[in-house]
């Protein structure tokens, strides 16, 4: 059914149980996968605004990330050249990635807050409304 999937996952240990969701569901058989890591950290607009130097070294930030999804998804249909980390807000590089791919599904992990916390937004409540197509939210087993 589907043929493009992007997974969009962290390095937690939670991240597994996306992963295999995405990877064992019968509606992505024959698929080819990308994989999407977002590291939101503060950049040079934001030392601009607020004054602060926020100096990181965002190349090994990447690579200590790009290490952990490897290992992770090692064994799996995602070949290396499938995992992409990028810096910004984890949403907006979502929707954006499954824009310039053509995905037909989005999965991503959902911790399942109410309330307050769901007020506040998660990274997946905002890809549900702003995806250009299907997104499967895998509640996440604390």
């Amino acid at each position: 059914m589907y043929k493009k999937v992007l997974i969009a996952i962290d390095t937690t240990p939670e991240a597994k149980q996306v992963l295999d969701v995405a990877l064992n569901n019968e509606a992505v058989k024959g698929a080819t996968f990308q994989l999407l890591h977002a590291t939101e950290l503060p950049g040079p607009a934001m030392s601009a605004y607020t004054g602060y130097d926020f100096n990181f070294d965002f190349e090994r930030i990447h690579t200590a990330a790009r290490e952990k999804i490897v290992e992770l998804t090692k064994g799996s249909a995602i070949e290396d050249s499938a995992i992409h980390v990028k810096t910004g807000m984890a949403a907006d590089l979502i929707v954006d990635m499954a824009k310039e791919m053509g995905a037909d599904l989005i999965v991503v992990g959902s911790h399942g807050r109410h309330g307050i916390r769901l007020l506040l937004g998660s990274t997946a409540n905002s890809v549900l409304h702003h995806a250009p197509c299907d997104v499967l939210a895998v509640r996440i087993k604390d």
